[in-house]
């Protein structure tokens, strides 16, 4: 993947921790002055998630638990179609992980946004899995936030 020249000058934060430790909490409070989505959980107990497109104050079902955890691929779809359409230059994507290492989910808008020039980039991450996707997507300057 050949990176822009304006890959350098994104300000990317990364923040990371282990499930419940905050990370989405924590990009609620940046809500107003970002664009982008934020995964919300619609019920524990039955494990259904929606990503919450900001701008737009929109839901849409991501995954639900049925025996194994069950992806809306056509939802990833619209959701990589409108962060890849969003004109903010700070964008918050939340919850980068294994479908991203697999580039399934958003890993598309990731690499878009990447090579885009974007002011500020926030991205969350699993503790477990944030070295490896770093390294996956030639991530170099960027500031860790661990929750």
């Amino acid at each position: 993947m050949a990176l822009s020249k304006w890959y350098n000058q994104v300000k990317i934060k990364i923040i990371t921790g282990k499930k419940g430790s905050g990370k989405t909490t924590y990009l609620k409070s940046l809500r107003n002055s970002y664009d982008g989505i934020i995964t919300i959980c619609d019920s524990r107990e039955r494990r259904e998630y929606s990503f919450l497109l900001i701008e737009r104050d929109k839901k849409i079902s991501c995954c639900y638990f049925d025996k194994k955890m069950i992806f809306n691929s056509e939802n990833f779809k619209i959701v990589n179609k409108y962060l890849q359409t969003i004109k903010s230059r700070d964008i918050i994507i939340d919850e980068i992980g294994w479908l991203e290492l697999e580039n399934k989910g958003l890993s598309s808008s990731l690499n878009y946004l990447l090579n885009r020039n974007i002011e500020n980039l926030v991205l969350t991450m699993r503790f477990d899995s944030y070295k490896e996707l770093i390294e996956k997507y030639h991530i170099k300057d960027y500031e860790l936030i661990i929750l």
